[in-house]
């Protein structure tokens, strides 16, 4: 299997094990590069997680990016971004160019290393936590592992209303949309940023987390390109919700 079942985390910059952390990314058969930020990975960091100067066993790289064709993205969403969000997702040129030539990076090294390489795209970033205890306690943790409750006490200091573990309770589906096709946020941006109800333009923390991990293992997704996007549900998709939304974004 490319990924196991209890993996190794490791975090270079916390432990400082830089050795331990090189010899899991030399042995590793999957990477997932994802930052939970508006910012891309260094050279040197993705040749700490993907290198290419020395022989891996990398077989697949997920990669997560953003939307960006544009589509219903504007001023606005720079606006909710300051004034109410600031993990809004707020294209502009100067953002499309930066990830264009970090996806444009990545896939040289995933060609380097002959390894395949899906490109998972978000937009705003929402939620993490496990919703409410009522709906914490009725998931299988095993099968949808999410942030601890902690999270909600860190961002409720930001917000009167915790609206984050709003959504995390009613905003628990995915939407895939194939290729960069998701539509953003529009007029609404302003809006939408604190909304806990599922909105064009947003993706959950927890289904994008899924999507990357899913995608490694998936024989049909190398080369696969699509969008995460929400709905409403206040349950996780099912196995069977999540192959009928791969079925529509993977060749089959």
């Amino acid at each position: 299997k490319i990924y196991q079942k209890n993996p190794l985390l490791l975090d270079p910059s916390q432990d400082e094990d830089v050795a331990t952390f090189e010899k899991e990314a030399i042995n590793c058969q999957g990477v997932i590069v994802a930052y939970d930020a508006d910012r891309v990975l260094s050279d040197s960091l993705l040749e700490l997680i993907l290198p290419t100067k020395k022989q891996t066993k990398v077989q697949r790289v997920t990669l997560m990016s953003r939307h960006l064709n544009g589509k219903a993205n504007g001023p606005l969403s720079a606006a909710a971004k300051v004034a109410a969000n600031k993990d809004v997702f707020a294209f502009n040129k100067q953002i499309e160019q930066q990830y264009r030539d970090y996806e444009k990076r990545v896939k040289e090294r995933c060609v380097q290393v002959s390894a395949d390489l899906v490109i998972i795209r978000a937009g705003t970033l929402k939620g993490g936590g496990p919703g409410s205890i009522e709906i914490s306690q009725s998931r299988d943790s095993t099968q949808t592992p999410t942030l601890t409750r902690a999270y909600y006490a860190k961002v409720i200091q930001k917000d009167l209303v915790n609206w984050q573990l709003l959504f995390d309770c009613d905003t628990q589906g995915v939407v895939l949309t194939p290729g960069d096709t998701a539509q953003g946020p529009g007029f609404r941006a302003v809006f939408t940023s604190t909304s806990p109800n599922a909105e064009p333009g947003d993706s959950g923390r927890v289904g994008v987390a899924q999507a990357l991990v899913r995608s490694l293992a998936l024989p049909n997704a190398g080369g696969a390109e699509f969008g995460v996007n929400t709905a409403s549900a206040r349950q996780p998709p099912s196995e069977d919700d999540w192959a009928a939304q791969f079925a529509n974004v993977l060749p089959s």
